[in-house]
């Protein structure tokens, strides 16, 4: 994934994010420091990791529900 962002030109961006109006893009990042982004285009990349709670057992079974 690493050499798709590059070659493409993409800037990675880890914070917290907000669309601030159709091409500005705000981050708050760790340090709680704001920077504002102008784009042509924005990509919303949540992460693939699933996080396990300690009272829900996660059982590895892949469930797609479409309502």
């Amino acid at each position: 994934m690493a050499v798709k962002v590059t070659k493409n030109k993409i800037t990675r961006l880890k914070g917290i994010g907000t669309i601030s109006s159709g091409n500005i893009v705000t981050v708050t990042n760790a340090s709680k420091k704001k920077e504002s982004y102008k784009a042509k285009s924005i990509v919303i990349a949540t992460g693939s990791t699933p996080t396990s709670l300690k009272e829900i057992k996660i059982d590895k079974k892949l469930e797609i529900i479409d309502e």
